[in-house]
């Protein structure tokens, strides 16, 4: 190998950034070195630009993984039982009720059963969402229970004509009463009929709730006798009286807890 002596080292450190410089310069003096030096520049403007798109790139994916690292983080899920007498006033028809409950406190509410909605047995809710937007669902479940906690009952005469129509093929009508209602519809047919030719009907329920079923029964009653009506002058007298007293109602009240 070549031995450098310590001048020659000198030397070759002066001249090669002198090279450069001169090359540089007679670049710069032709259209040759102008159009090279041209490219290089937007190239290294290029890499730099692509090169800060991919910085931010990252910093805005580990500012997403960060936040949904938080997000799964305080995510709460909380279990709620209600009572089978609450169950239509809480998940409603195709459970309106439910979303709409959903949709103001910012949770999602499932069922745990999988079963019908509509059946007598309690029902347990899965709460999911952030702790402060569980608890407001909770609350909000808990106050609906306890709205409708107060049981009353009415019991109300209809035309006996109308009881099978009321009762429905395998009880399906009065069913859908109990549904859509929310109250407790019930039928005792084994009762004597009494002399007017009527049947008597009791309902348990909130106020609202029993409302809401006395009108549901009220126009099955209605839709019965019009499809049965007959001249007044073909009807007796106490046919007549017993069409216009299917709406006598006797109300009681009674508090369970």
């Amino acid at each position: 190998m070549f031995d450098i002596t310590i001048t020659g080292k000198l030397a070759l450190f002066v001249a090669l950034p002198t090279t450069f410089v001169l090359l540089y310069l007679l670049l710069r003096h032709t259209d040759v070195g102008r159009h090279l030096l041209r490219r290089g520049k937007r190239s290294a403007r290029f890499l730099s630009h692509r090169l800060n798109i991919g910085q931010k790139l990252i910093a805005d994916n580990e500012e997403e993984d960060s936040k949904s690292s938080k997000s799964k983080s305080s995510m709460t899920v909380t279990e709620v039982q209600i009572p089978s007498y609450a169950t239509s006033a809480i998940i409603g028809t195709n459970r309106s009720s439910l979303q709409r409950l959903q949709n103001s406190c910012n949770v999602q509410i499932d069922l745990k059963q999988d079963g019908d909605t509509s059946s007598t047995e309690d029902q347990t809710l899965c709460i999911r969402g952030s702790l402060e937007a569980t608890q407001q669902a909770e609350l909000r479940i808990q106050q609906i229970i306890s709205d409708i906690s107060t049981v009353t009952s009415e019991d109300m005469y209809i035309p006996s004509s109308s009881t099978i129509s009321l009762i429905g093929n395998n009880y399906q009508t009065v069913r859908y009463i109990n549904r859509v209602s929310g109250a407790t519809v019930l039928i005792d047919t084994t009762e004597n009929r009494d002399a007017k030719h009527m049947q008597f009907v009791s309902i348990e329920g909130s106020r609202e709730q029993i409302e809401h079923a006395k009108k549901l029964i009220n126009d099955v009653v209605d839709k019965n006798l019009t499809f049965h009506e007959e001249p007044l002058s073909q009807c007796s007298s106490s046919d007549t009286a017993a069409h216009h007293m299917h709406r006598v109602a006797h109300t009681k009240s009674k508090c369970s807890c």
